[in-house]
Parts: structure tokens; C-alpha cells; sequence
């Protein structure tokens, strides 16, 4: 038998917020988090586009690559003048649909590795990776640990580098170039999540457009206290001066809930 406490009295969750006719006419926002997830390519890379003009302030030039073949580039923010031979950062933004997972990072990380071992580029001062449904939690926690994420990635070369870098040519792992990977610096690669996008994307021109809601929710009202709070007096007799000049009294302190009464 079913005992009477496996059930549960149906109590709908009450809003957080105060609701308004435009959430009778529309109903409630999608949260912008929720939103980006389901960009098509084309929106994610608008998205990206419009977040990527926030970096202005941080660097003295930012730029997406748009060569032939990405080298391991997606958006650069550049330092000095010098470009790709001074300090640089890297974005490198996915869409996926699922939250990003360490076979998929790998050839990215190769291809960092590679050219900027046969000096296309010095290697960034930090290289962020962004997606749109954020980092899965084994990469997140493969991301902060640089010598393991070496380890891993030296294991996963033939499997997802080799041969997928460039198809010119097959690349391998040794000699100069596995020196070169011992003592690259693993610890400038991280992630920066969509939330954060978001909330710099919020202070572009793009943002009322790109995910509308107009004026965010007001927040739940507080009940108002049974007695007036210190910090409410000087408001208060403020306003008992207003009552009494309009119905030609002086009113004190202690008649406060005889005016209110009054204006209602």
C-alpha cells in the first residue's frame, strides 16, 4: 500500500519576483543563461562577435582570425603593437551541445602547441576557452591542474593531434617538439564561463536586442514593519507635516497610524 507520506500536497514554487502584465502577455523570460544555449551557430557566433568588442578596454588591438586554417586562433587581445610577437590572449569559443569535455580540447591545445613551436606565433599569455554550454566538471578540474593536463594531453597526441593539426602533414611527438611540450607552460589554459559573456555582454549596445526582457524583474517586495524604523522617522515627520498642512493640524509622532487612516 501507498502510505499516505509518500505523497505530498501540490504547492506550486511562488515567484521570486513581483509579476507584471508583460509576463501575462509573453509569460516569464527565458534566463539569458538558458538562452545562449540554444544559439544556432550563426547566433553563437553573432554572440560571440558582439562580446568580443568588451575586450577593447583590456588590449590595444582585438581581433578574430579569419585566415585559412585557425592555427589554434579564434579571438586575439593583443598587449603592444608588437601583435602575435609580443603578449597576446586567446579565446578560442565552441558550440556545442553538450558542456565541453577533454577530447575535445586536445587538437586546440596541439595546435597552440605546434605553431607557436615553429614560431607562427609566441605562445599567448593566456588562452581562455568559452562554450556555449559551459566546461564539463572533468575538465574544469583537468584545467587546474597543469602538470596532469601535460601528462594527459602528451597521452592523447596520436589519438587526436597527429594527424588532425593540419592535413599537410603528419606530426609527430618527439625529438624537439616533445621537449617543447615538457616545458611549455600548461598553466595558461582555462575557461571563462558563459555567465561571464553575459554579463559583459550586458554593457554593449547589443544586449537589449539580443536577448530583449526589457527591464529586469522587480524584486519581491518586503512586508512593511508594524512600527516605523529609526531610520524612517525623518521621512515620517516629513510626511506628517505634509497631512497636517493639508488638513490644518499640527500632528506629532505619535499619530502616525491616526494619519494614515486618514489618507485612506
Amino acid at each position: 500500500m501507498i502510505s499516505e507520506n509518500d505523497m505530498k500536497v501540490i504547492e506550486p514554487t511562488q515567484p521570486i519576483a513581483d509579476l507584471s502584465s508583460d509576463h501575462v502577455q509573453t509569460g516569464l523570460p527565458i534566463p539569458k543563461s538558458a538562452r545562449v544555449q540554444t544559439f544556432s551557430p550563426d547566433e553563437w557566433e553573432s554572440f560571440v562577435e558582439e562580446w568580443a568588442t568588451t575586450l577593447n578596454h583590456s588590449y590595444t588591438d582585438v581581433r578574430r582570425f579569419a585566415g585559412a586554417g585557425d592555427k589554434g586562433i579564434d579571438i586575439a587581445g593583443f598587449c603592444s603593437p608588437d601583435g602575435f610577437e609580443g603578449m597576446w590572449d586567446n579565446y578560442q569559443c565552441k558550440r556545442y551541445e553538450h558542456p565541453l569535455r577533454p577530447n575535445e580540447i586536445w587538437v586546440e591545445i596541439g595546435k597552440i602547441i605546434y605553431y607557436s613551436y615553429i614560431q607562427e606565433y609566441s605562445p599567448p599569455r593566456a588562452h581562455y576557452f568559452v562554450a556555449s554550454r559551459d566546461i564539463g566538471t572533468s575538465l574544469q578540474a583537468l584545467l587546474k591542474k597543469p602538470k596532469e593536463l601535460r601528462e594527459k594531453f602528451k597521452s592523447n597526441w596520436n589519438a587526436h593531434c597527429r594527424k588532425k593539426i593540419t592535413m599537410k602533414k603528419t606530426i609527430e611527438l618527439e625529438g624537439d617538439l616533445l621537449d617543447y611540450v615538457d616545458t611549455f607552460d600548461f598553466s595558461i589554459f582555462s575557461s571563462i564561463p558563459h555567465v561571464e559573456l553575459i554579463e559583459a555582454h550586458y554593457h554593449t549596445g547589443f544586449h537589449a536586442v539580443r536577448f530583449g526582457g526589457g527591464l529586469q524583474p522587480r524584486p519581491k517586495s518586503d512586508t512593511p514593519p508594524v512600527e516605523p524604523a529609526t531610520n524612517e522617522s525623518r521621512y515620517i515627520r516629513q510626511l506628517l507635516d505634509a497631512y497636517g498642512d493639508h488638513i490644518h493640524m499640527v500632528l506629532h509622532q505619535i499619530e502616525w497610524v491616526t494619519v494614515f487612516s486618514i489618507a485612506e
